[in-house]
């Protein structure tokens, strides 16, 4: 299984252009060993950031990513860091790859990834198209949880979670203050978190939790099952890994509805009561197996 219609460039050295972030480290070292895969699978690791518009960015006009012609086909222009982006480009957005990627390849569209930069690729609408058969292996969880949703599976959706790893971000100095300083998304905004120290563990009373609020004033806090998803919501920032169960059994009392990959196709909200349902589950387990210890 391959992907056809690709070409990545190279060589990288000699240039005056230098990776900033892991991906492109990757994708510098797949150009320079002509990779095509792990060069593409590089690509997948981060989050896309993708030209809009003014009037798409202050929601003025329709959100339409910035296209280019070549050979006669449309190429949807995307680049792998803010470093990377021409300075005339200050209206964004961010995407995973493959939610890009479906996207474009029911249009027949291609993909310009970091074009001017010597890890430059185009790939063509065929090559798009033969991407989408890597998702499941380049991005499981995500490729399952999507599945799920689209089937309307909540089932499904749940018993994928239950073995996973969640990214949960850390909020910076400037979120921790009585103001938040980013703008709010239109479906929820963020509030300060009750901590005034970033504690790195989950069982820690003071970890801080990022935690927002939707406008109907129901409060949240977000996680994401990847590092391209947290960054399309919340851009570059820190975060810790952490597994759903403990996630589930260090739930604060107070922390609401739990947002997995807001704004992405894959994401769901699980309510208070859920939350709450599914710690009584697991306290309730743990006592069964130390009651089963006790007997033995």
């Amino acid at each position: 299984m391959g992907v056809s219609g690709g070409s990545v460039t190279g060589p990288v050295s000699g240039t005056g252009w230098r990776p900033t972030t892991e991906a492109e480290e990757a994708m510098a070292a797949a150009v320079a060993a002509g990779d095509q895969l792990a060069y593409l699978q590089a690509v997948s690791q981060a989050a896309l950031i993708l030209p809009i518009t003014a009037g798409a960015a202050d929601g003025r006009e329709k959100v339409t990513w910035m296209t280019a012609e070549a050979g006669g086909e449309k190429y949807v222009v995307a680049f792998t860091s803010g470093p990377a982006l021409p300075p005339e480009f200050r209206h964004l957005r961010r995407s995973p790859l493959f939610e890009v990627v479906r996207f474009i390849a029911d249009l027949g569209w291609g993909l310009a990834v970091d074009p001017g930069l010597p890890v430059r690729s185009m790939l063509t609408p065929q090559a798009v198209r033969d991407l989408l058969a890597w998702e499941p292996e380049w991005a499981p969880l995500d490729f399952a949880l999507g599945a799920a949703v689209r089937a309307e599976d909540r089932e499904a959706y749940l018993s994928r979670l239950i073995d996973a790893e969640l990214l949960l971000p850390l909020p910076t100095q400037e979120e921790l203050a009585p103001e938040p300083a980013s703008e709010p998304a239109d479906y929820w905004t963020a509030v300060r978190t009750d901590s005034a120290v970033v504690s790195r563990d989950v069982t820690d009373p003071e970890f801080p939790w990022w935690r927002a609020e939707r406008v109907d004033g129901v409060p949240v806090i977000l996680a994401f099952t990847s590092l391209p998803y947290l960054q399309s919501e919340l851009g570059d920032r820190e975060w810790v890994t952490v597994g759903f169960v403990e996630i589930v059994a260090s739930w604060p009392e107070d922390g609401g509805a739990l947002r997995l990959n807001p704004g992405g196709a894959n994401g769901m909200e699980l309510p208070a009561e859920a939350m709450r349902a599914m710690y009584d589950a697991f306290l309730t387990a743990v006592e069964d197996k130390n009651r089963r210890r006790d007997e033995d």
